[in-house]
């Protein structure tokens, strides 16, 4: 018993480091998925303000040459669908990231034996 205990004072200035080290890893994992999924979303919004504005400016300009207005109008709407769709595709990649993370936590937290 103790030779436990002499090999663990032995091992802790090398073990206290290591897990600071693997809890630093596992933070900045963590930090780094959620600037990407941020990333994303704020992409899907400017999309869609890029859309609306050029929808706007397609109207505005609609008396001055119809073949402008139609393309400012139909490139608007294409950011608009592009936006949602990067929205929506965005919402659930985030959903089934979370929940994965969370099944693995819980498998690596889970009591082994019994």
């Amino acid at each position: 018993m103790i030779w436990i205990v002499i090999l663990g004072i032995f091992a802790s200035p090398i073990a206290v480091p290591l897990a600071v080290a693997a809890v630093a890893i596992i933070v900045s994992l963590l930090v780094s998925v959620l600037a990407a999924f941020l990333s994303l979303a704020a992409s899907a919004v400017a999309l869609i303000v890029a859309g609306l504005y050029c929808l706007i400016c397609g109207v505005l300009v609609i008396f001055q040459s119809a073949a402008s207005a139609c393309l400012f109008a139909g490139a608007g709407l294409v950011c608009i669908a592009v936006g949602a769709a990067l929205g929506l595709a965005t919402t659930w990649l985030t959903k089934v990231t979370v929940r994965g993370i969370a099944l693995l936590g819980a498998k690596l937290l889970k009591k082994r034996g019994a």
